[in-house]
């Protein structure tokens, strides 16, 4: 995870611009500083959930360290600026109330879609986004790139991580509303789906178990720890037409390695932030999906 850097107000520019996800050159770019009454917020934020979570913290650490980092924006038809990077870092120096914020000044991008992958790929870099968010973006570039491959190059994120954001949107409509009423997580709903083959439904594979079976399953296992879940869709992929019981009963009798290890104050704080702005149960739930993914794109 990178922390958000931005310039304080009386810093020098950075020599080199940010590479972002669009066709145009760093020659094309500039620094400026602009009156933050002067910048609007784009239409194509990534983050549309949580954007005020945790401000307040953000607001205290560029009083004391100043911004680092400049937001990012375009000018637009009117001849001010619209905002398409940067979102919290702007709202953090509104509140602080900072007449100028330092700004990367770059052309405008060709399309909204190409806007939203460029505000996509900035925040994805810096704090994680709300999950939701994340789904959302991806429905939007599958519908123009067609294929998993093209929106996961488009977005550096693995194949598979995109398969899963997609898959919650095809995922049994209760079990949508009770993710968002917090009932399961979305990795339980996810891993319930899969456990079932639920997720390759329409895809010739086979007979479909059915949407309450799906729903009864993520019931079950919403109480499992993240490893026992993993072995849930272990068990019941290999054979979907078993019966619920049977399948959280020989998960239930795997057990796991315990892992266990200190992290600095500051850093259990992220950590314990990432796990409520995902709405996992524990934080040691959120520690043992992280450290999945990071095994995942290490290539282990």
């Amino acid at each position: 995870m990178i922390l958000s850097q931005s310039l304080s107000p009386d810093s020098e520019p950075p020599n080199k611009n940010p590479k972002m996800s669009d066709s145009s050159s760093d020659d094309d770019s500039r620094f400026e500083k602009i009156p933050v009454t002067e910048i609007t917020m784009g239409q194509s934020q990534a983050r549309n959930r949580k954007v005020d979570k945790n401000l307040d913290d953000l607001v205290e650490s560029i009083k004391k360290h100043g911004l680092i980092e400049p937001v990012i924006v375009y000018e637009n038809s009117t001849g001010k600026y619209t905002l398409f990077a940067g979102q919290r870092r702007f709202l953090a120096v509104k509140r602080i109330g900072w007449e100028n914020i330092d700004a990367m000044v770059r052309p405008k991008p060709s399309t909204i879609l190409k806007e939203k992958t460029i505000s996509y790929v900035e925040n994805v870099m810096r704090e994680d986004m709300v999950r939701q968010d994340v789904v959302d973006a991806c429905k939007a570039f599958m519908m123009e790139y067609k294929t998993i491959k093209a929106v996961a190059e488009e977005l550096g994120i693995k194949p598979n991580k995109v398969r899963d954001y997609l898959a919650f949107d095809a995922l049994p409509e209760e079990l949508q509303v009770r993710v968002h009423k917090k009932d399961f997580t979305l990795n339980t709903a996810l891993k319930a789906a899969k456990a079932l083959t639920w997720d390759h439904k329409g895809f010739g594979k086979g007979e479909v178990e059915s949407d309450d079976k799906v729903i009864e399953l993520a019931e079950k296992m919403k109480d499992l720890a993240a490893p026992q879940q993993d072995m849930v869709v272990r068990i019941g992929s290999a054979d979907p037409s078993r019966p619920i019981d049977e399948i959280i009963g020989k998960a239930k009798k795997r057990k796991g390695k315990k892992v266990t290890f200190e992290a600095l104050e500051e850093d259990y704080t992220r950590l314990s932030t990432f796990s409520s702005n995902e709405n996992f149960d524990t934080v040691g739930e959120a520690a043992y999906e992280l450290t999945k993914d990071a095994l995942d794109r290490s290539g282990y």
